[in-house]
């Protein structure tokens, strides 16, 4: 069983008011594992993007433009994810932001 949530649907964005995401997740054993792509704008108009995903062991991909996080997560309970993304992008990312 899969499922894919995309907040807001393209091409609207979503404005964070409060820096923290917080997801609230069921990941079954038998699924393909839990992943997330999180992308903000610069000032300038370029995209930057933080993917976690609890199928990665190693980082996968490390660019000025994307960045790739394994994720460690339980299956078969809820779990709450918390995101600071301020401080996940200012981690990772030099430029100003728009908006998260």
């Amino acid at each position: 069983i899969g499922a894919d949530a995309v907040l807001p649907r393209a091409p609207k964005t979503l404005h964070l008011l409060q820096s923290t995401l917080v997801f609230q997740v069921y990941v079954p054993a038998s699924s393909q594992g839990f992943r997330a792509n999180m992308t903000c704008t610069t000032m300038e108009g370029n995209k930057r993007s933080v993917f976690i995903s609890s199928l990665l062991k190693v980082p996968l991909l490390s660019n000025n433009q994307r960045k790739s996080l394994p994720l460690t997560i339980q299956t078969n309970v809820w779990t709450n994810l918390v995101v600071d993304m301020q401080d996940l992008i200012s981690h990772f990312f030099t430029e100003r932001y728009s908006h998260l």
